[in-house]
């Protein structure tokens, strides 16, 4: 984990639940306001921050319900290897 990953995301997150206060790695992102459309929301920004699309298999409720989880995914998504089929 890298810090401007883990404050990027921070920011994000507080974006979107329009939140100034720090949320815990694991707090229960629902606990603090995030719901489905919010989920959709925050997806979108973190494609759009951190230049990644996540795939199908990515997008379960339980990859975004803390940012610890987000964060594991981000680094897969940051770290992965590009294929030649991923610029057509």
């Amino acid at each position: 984990m890298t810090n401007s990953t883990l404050t990027k995301l921070e920011a994000v997150v507080g974006t979107i639940l329009n939140n100034q206060e720090k949320v815990g790695l694991e707090d229960s992102l629902s606990t603090w306001g995030l719901d489905s459309l919010k989920t959709v929301e925050l997806i979108v920004l973190l494609e759009k921050e951190f230049d990644i699309t996540f795939d199908n298999s990515d997008l379960l409720l339980t990859n975004f319900k803390d940012l610890k989880h987000i964060l594991f995914l981000l680094e897969n998504k940051i770290n992965k290897p590009k294929t030649i089929g991923d610029t057509l």
